[in-house]
């Protein structure tokens, strides 16, 4: 009982309290203490409050000690059967006490009972018992506060201390001989909600990846560890540590972990990775191998649309432009648009972006201004002054009130003196032009429509 194994303590203790009437008071008391706590802990309220009311504790009314003790118990009896107003004016007496274990015991009591009640904020009960973990050391009592600690914390979503401090309290149980299994089951359970539950939307990245490094032990088995590690990919992603999520998805699709449904999603993100890194082949040979019986390729538009990017990285603008001929979503417009950009072919790139503008002298959003802006450049290149002109008269009002107003004067404005160095701020334009940009960084998104409950590949942005 001292250490607090109650169910242990009740096996041996006698079922009532005649046989105390025989000992000396000073021993019955703390033996009437201990049984009416761990009746309690059992949920037998009623023999708690007859062993409260016993002869030897009410001779005691003048120990501090003993006082303390009883009022606490007498607390959570109050508290067992709903009168949870007796039991905080108890308890919150028992707190303010000098009595050191009584005074953590009732504090720990209070702080829960007062949360639950919704009389203090979740915060306000993690600082009052953060403020007892040097109250009481070197027993179960303390191995309480820190479990009980932990889990306000994950519940407050400060999932890397909450975790922190439930390992402490499991070391502190196998060092005592208690039993650490339910501090370790609440680990376990936070780590699954954590990357496979719905917490994940919600954590920031860098303590998702700090959780997973640290407590890997942790993780689930099974389809749900594959979920867990697709969700720490993601975490990767969304901090840019992109070769090390590359890794990861790589490890996934290896292995074979994603049911075969999946696997295609799976494998598109992989690609998105690599043609952000750059590394197109890697990117174009990702994609047939995970395809899976079943699943139809040329149906797959995320995919084609990837495909098409990466023959263009490679070169192979032929093979790229045929990869999405039969596409005609805005997506597909825009890349056949980029492709031609990136193969320099002005005029075919000019037509394919003029096809994506917004009506003349229409207010432009900044990614119309920029579209305005590629096909006069587009069209400057490819030494069509005439249509210059047009997208001067066009859009010149529109563009003024845009970022990129000086960069369309520059573009729209004939010959001069100046002429050399307009060249300069067209070619650069065209250097910096990546009109399959948006598409790719989706998939950085913390917003991406990722099922954590099913490690579902992100939606066709």
């Amino acid at each position: 009982a001292a250490t607090e194994q109650w169910q242990k303590a009740n096996r041996l203790f006698p079922s009532n309290s005649r046989l105390l009437v025989e000992y000396p008071e000073n021993i019955a008391r703390d033996f009437n203490i201990y049984m009416a706590e761990s009746a309690l802990r059992l949920g037998r309220t009623d023999s708690a409050k007859s062993l409260l009311n016993s002869a030897p504790l009410m001779a005691a009314q003048d120990d501090t000690r003993y006082v303390s003790a009883a009022s606490y118990l007498r607390g959570e009896a109050l508290r067992q059967e709903g009168r949870s107003e007796e039991a905080i004016r108890l308890w919150t007496q028992v707190a303010n006490s000098i009595d050191r274990l009584y005074h953590t015991k009732a504090a720990l009591a209070l702080a829960n009972l007062e949360l639950q009640e919704k009389k203090i904020s979740l915060q306000e009960a993690i600082d009052r018992i953060d403020s007892l973990r040097f109250a009481w050391r070197g027993d179960a009592l303390e191995v309480q506060v820190m479990h009980n600690l932990g889990k306000l914390r994950i519940q407050n979503k400060n999932i890397l201390q909450g975790l922190s401090d439930l390992r402490e309290a499991a070391r502190l149980s196998e060092a005592m001989l208690l039993d650490p299994e339910p501090i370790l089951s609440d680990m376990r359970r936070a780590i699954s909600e954590v990357f496979v539950g719905n917490v994940f939307p919600d954590i920031n990245p860098v303590e998702a990846i700090s959780v997973y490094n640290d407590f890997q032990e942790f993780l689930p088995d099974g389809r749900d560890k594959s979920v867990a590690e697709l969700n720490f990919a993601d975490a990767l992603i969304r901090i840019d540590l992109l070769e090390k999520a590359q890794d990861v998805l790589e490890k996934q699709i290896a292995g074979g972990f994603p049911p075969p449904e999946q696997m295609p999603g799976i494998g598109a993100k992989l690609a998105a990775l690599y043609l952000i890194d750059g590394k197109a082949d890697q990117a174009l040979a990702t994609l047939p191998r995970t395809e899976r019986p079943g699943f139809a390729p040329e149906k797959d538009e995320e995919r084609l649309l990837l495909k098409a990017r990466a023959l263009s990285q490679l070169n192979r603008t032929d093979e790229a432009i045929a990869a999405i001929a039969d596409l005609s979503s805005p997506a597909a417009k825009n890349l056949t648009a980029d492709i031609l950009w990136r193969a320099r072919k002005w005029p075919e790139a000019a037509t394919a972006i003029t096809r994506l503008l917004p009506p003349a002298n229409a207010p432009l959003s900044p990614q119309d201004a920029q579209m305005v802006l590629n096909a006069t450049v587009a069209h400057k290149l490819s030494g069509n002054q005439q249509a210059v002109n047009a997208m001067r008269r066009d859009y010149q009002n529109a563009m003024a009130a845009t970022m990129l107003s000086t960069t369309f004067s520059i573009v729209t404005r004939e010959g001069g003196a100046s002429e050399l160095a307009d060249r300069a701020t067209i070619l650069k334009t065209a250097g910096e032009v990546d009109m399959f940009k948006n598409f790719l960084d989706s998939y950085r998104a913390a917003e991406k429509e990722t099922s954590a409950a099913d490690g579902a590949p992100p939606s066709n942005p």
